[in-house]
């Protein structure tokens, strides 16, 4: 394909307005949502850089440019595409044999300026992978760049003059830019790149007689979606976690308590667990592309706090020196308590502490040693899943009466 006369009086177009100093940079704008598939998107199809010298009448420019090693069946020797992920920005390489290779998200892109150009790496700016896609910003021929390696820096001492810089889209010349369906980019008198003056001039990304640039879709493993209650009041209950997962062909579910592993629908919808302790879970799907990133969910169990015992504690108010006092208990618990009491011949001996059934009470009479001065007795308990309480009364011990 040649670019006639039209295409090089665009060329002078384009010089006269960067020589009057009308380069206006386009703020770039916030991201959207272009319905990117989950695993990108990726460049097929050969754009055209070459156009008619109108006065030699020469072929110029930079010639074919494949996206994808696929076009040339080369990918067993250098495996090559430029793609577009999911927040549509476009990454990797295309590739000419007149000038090598073309880096899609070049270092330095989001400070170059130009008339109406994007300061940013070549990129969606409106549009959905379904519909129709527009792209901006900025490409660069790696040769020429001063670090052809990283395709970073300024101009190359042998580059001739020419930075290499690629614009996708621009306000110059009446405007141009590329706009891409998953059938082939829009063959439309202004649907051009613009690579400078000298060498690149006008690239067209739907040139006749050959396949325009398209894209298609990455096949990518499955994307899960993974949701369990955060907390369970009880131990070994059942717990109903719900999930979606896309294009899979099975699933398994582990956790990290050792607990048997299942393997829920590949379809996706709700399994159900009976963690014993706290748990994370993990749900993997896997489709032909392999495995999905793991999608964890944490269930804390987090019993009910447990109130404290009721407890009916009866000592006499005074007892002779020498006597024993009877301490009467009665200990009412919903959520089950271990007790012990304390005093003079209580503390320490197994008579002395008892445990309260859950839901239940206990009831019964306890006696000291013969006590000779004032006494405090304690009861202590212990709560299940609840804080220790504690309780206490004194007694007054009295002189022993002789006759006279």
């Amino acid at each position: 394909m040649s670019i006639s006369l039209q295409h090089a009086v665009k060329y002078v177009t384009v010089a006269l307005f960067l020589l009057v100093g009308a380069m206006l940079t386009m703020p770039q704008p916030a991201a959207a949502d272009f319905d990117i598939p989950p695993g990108g998107v990726e460049l097929e199809g050969f754009a055209w850089g070459g156009y008619t010298d109108p006065v030699t009448g020469g072929l110029e420019g930079i010639g074919w440019i494949s996206m994808n090693c696929s076009n040339t069946d080369t990918c067993g020797t250098s495996d090559y595409k430029v793609e577009l992920d999911t927040s549509g920005n476009l990454t990797g390489y295309a590739w000419s044999s007149n000038v090598g290779w073309i880096s899609f998200n070049p270092a330095g892109a989001d400070s170059r300026s130009g008339a109406g150009v994007e300061a940013a790496s070549a990129r969606a700016t409106e549009g959905s992978f379904s519909d129709n896609l527009n792209f901006g910003g900025w490409a660069r021929v790696c040769s020429v760049a001063a670090n052809p390696a990283t395709c970073s820096g300024g101009m190359h001492s042998n580059a001739g003059g020419w930075d290499g810089w690629i614009a996708l889209s621009g306000t110059a010349a009446g405007g141009y830019g590329i706009t891409m369906t998953p059938t082939g980019a829009a063959n439309e008198p202004n649907n051009y790149a613009w690579g400078g003056l000298i060498v690149a001039g006008w690239i067209d990304f739907s040139p006749n007689g050959t396949t325009p640039v398209t894209y298609s879709e990455i096949p990518a493993p499955p994307q899960v979606t993974f949701n369990c209650p955060d907390t369970s009041s009880a131990i070994g209950v059942d717990v109903t976690c719900t999930y979606t997962v896309d294009d899979a062909t099975s699933c398994q579910l582990t956790n990290d308590q050792g607990e048997p592993t299942s393997s829920p629908s590949a379809s996706g919808n709700s399994l159900t667990v009976s963690p014993a302790t706290s748990t994370t879970y993990t749900l993997v799907c896997t489709n032909a592309e392999g495995p999905s990133t793991p999608a964890d969910e944490l269930i804390e169990i987090v019993l009910p706090v447990a109130p404290n015992p009721v407890v009916d504690f009866t000592v006499p108010d005074i007892v002779r020196s020498g006597r024993a006092a009877d301490v009467g208990i009665t200990v009412t618990s919903a959520g089950g308590s271990t007790c012990s009491l304390f005093g003079p011949g209580l503390t320490g001996t197994p008579e002395a502490t008892f445990t309260v059934p859950a839901d239940g009470s206990y009831t019964d009479t306890f006696q000291t040693a013969n006590l000779t001065n004032r006494t405090n007795i304690a009861i202590e308990c212990t709560v299940v899943n609840g804080s220790p309480y504690r309780q206490a009364a004194e007694i007054e011990v009295t002189g022993t009466m002789q006759e006279i």
